[in-house]
């Protein structure tokens, strides 16, 4: 194992994660993460969740993925930091929507005069492809800088919200955006950092499990 425990901070690779959910509970390194408050609870999360998360965050030259895991009592989140290099945090769930306004950036952008239009949905899964030609050509097709999407799924249900971010450099008008219309025929809609917040922080309601919510 490769894991790395600095105070609250937990420095490890997928592998390694999986040992800790998968592995025995005698094991040296995952008494040193239990040590870390908050880790016993979120690694619960993560061998038995109500809810699973996955966050992807695209620019031009990369790709993140993270992960998370919810219980009524816990979310385990595992970041991309970088190639072999992942974080595990542990969070309460009321904690969720600010945690993934910081890994989206979310705060305010200049904007230009903007108007809801249609975007191709071969275009916005470009924005995701592992190739990186085709990561580039749907960015600059689009004048984006960032695109992220987020998807939770639970026994019986799931739910998908996607978004864009653009500076202004890239020749566009600057500003948020979300995905919204049928997935047949998607829209751009223009969006504050703000209507995108109020959108987190309902992430978990509705799930059948009203207590995520509370």
């Amino acid at each position: 194992m490769s894991i790395r425990v600095d105070g609250q901070l937990v420095r490890l690779t997928n592998g390694d994660f999986q040992d800790l959910v998968e592995g025995p509970a005698s094991s040296p390194a995952l008494q040193e993460v239990l040590a870390v408050p908050g880790m016993a609870e979120a690694l619960d999360a993560a061998r038995s969740p109500l809810v699973v998360l996955h966050v992807a965050v695209a620019g031009r030259g990369t790709i993140l993925s993270h992960q998370g895991w919810v219980t009524p009592d816990a979310i385990a989140l595992l970041l991309h930091v970088r190639e072999g290099e992942r974080q595990l945090m542990a969070l309460p769930p009321t904690l969720l929507a600010s945690s993934l306004a910081r890994l989206l950036r979310l705060g305010p952008r200049t904007t230009g005069e903007r108007a809801s239009r249609a975007v191709d949905s071969g275009l916005l899964a470009d924005l995701f492809a592992d190739t990186e030609i085709l990561r580039r050509s749907a960015f600059d097709t689009l004048a984006v800088d960032v695109a992220w999407n987020a998807s939770l799924s639970w026994r019986g249900g799931d739910r998908w919200m996607c978004g864009l971010d653009s500076t202004g450099g890239a020749g566009g008008p600057g500003g948020l955006w979300l995905v919204a219309g049928d997935k047949d025929a998607p829209r751009l809609q223009p969006v504050t950092a703000t209507d995108i917040w109020r959108r987190l922080t309902t992430l978990l309601l509705g799930i059948d499990a009203p207590q995520l919510a509370s």
